[in-house]
């Protein structure tokens, strides 16, 4: 598959010549591993299995990283937590910037562990599915609401050229945003989307939670699918899976944590209410649990 720069990827590389750790997060199959590894090429890259304890990271950390010298990428770091503690050791003897780059597909996960332990020693970078400059592989061009932003009247005089992509609206929209969808025959799309839920609901959500009927469940993955852009209503959610809205809730939570739904909150002028409308993914409280300290 053609690699297309990504527009995060020089964000990614002047903070891993400032930082000692990078942790670059986002849901499954988005392009994490692949942006790393053609952006480093020349790094050593290990990736991490839920059921194989790769090179023995999770039962002698510290041993695996003797092993291998930095630096280094560390892919789905939240199959090995374990690695967390030890990483933090290592950066504590030798603070030098430019040394691990890590990946992440369960937000949660990674953020629990790692934002504790690697507190002032790392930094997240959030990667998300492709923009239209990335299909069109115009990544260079400066975004449109920057520019309307840092200058309104010049953006109105001089709006600039479009994206050149040769694909319809209909198409762009068919097809989503994972990179696994831009080089599909348009009659396939439809089967990546399926294995990807499928994937999703089978294998992601089974290692981050217990969920009693997961047929349910994935009818609610659906129905979220469905009310894409649309004021959210607890209730309404529960009603139409047949659930309670505290299961609804907490399925919501998982969706948060593993970077397949993401919230707009209501605009409001005064701070203070802005902040108890912050997303529960950034407080601590996706699956019902005690909140934590914005």
């Amino acid at each position: 598959m053609l690699y297309r720069p990504r527009l995060v990827a020089a964000k990614v590389k002047r903070l891993f010549n400032h930082f000692p750790i990078v942790v670059v997060v986002g849901a499954p199959q988005v392009g994490k591993t692949t942006l790393l590894r053609n952006e480093f090429p020349d790094f050593a890259a290990v990736e991490f299995d839920p059921v194989v304890d790769v090179g023995n990271a999770r039962e002698d950390p510290d041993l695996f990283l003797d092993n291998q010298p930095c630096p280094l990428i560390l892919d789905e770091i939240q199959f090995a937590p374990e690695l967390i503690a030890a990483l933090k050791r290592r950066v504590d003897r030798q603070q030098k910037p430019g040394r691990y780059l890590l990946t992440g597909s369960q937000q949660w996960q990674v953020l629990r562990s790692a934002s504790e332990s690697l507190a002032g020693r790392a930094v997240f970078v959030d990667l998300e599915g492709f923009c239209m400059a990335e299909l069109a592989s115009q990544p260079g061009n400066e975004h449109w609401l920057k520019r309307y932003l840092d200058a309104p009247e010049d953006f109105i005089s001089n709006p600039g050229e479009r994206i050149s992509y040769g694909r319809s609206l209909y198409d762009c929209l068919w097809r989503g945003w994972l990179p696994g969808a831009a080089e599909l025959e348009l009659e396939d799309v439809v089967e990546l989307h399926r294995a990807y839920l499928r994937t999703y609901v089978e294998r992601d959500v089974r290692l981050l939670s217990e969920v009693g009927d997961w047929q349910q469940f994935g009818r609610f993955v659906q129905l979220m699918a469905a009310l894409t852009a649309q004021e959210q209503n607890g209730s309404q959610m529960a009603r139409e899976i047949g659930a309670t809205p505290q299961t609804a809730q907490r399925w919501l939570g998982m969706l948060r944590a593993t970077f397949q739904w993401f919230e707009t909150p209501a605009f409001c002028g005064n701070f203070i209410e802005r902040a108890k409308e912050y997303p529960a993914a950034c407080r601590g409280d996706e699956f019902g649990g005690e909140k934590e300290k914005v």
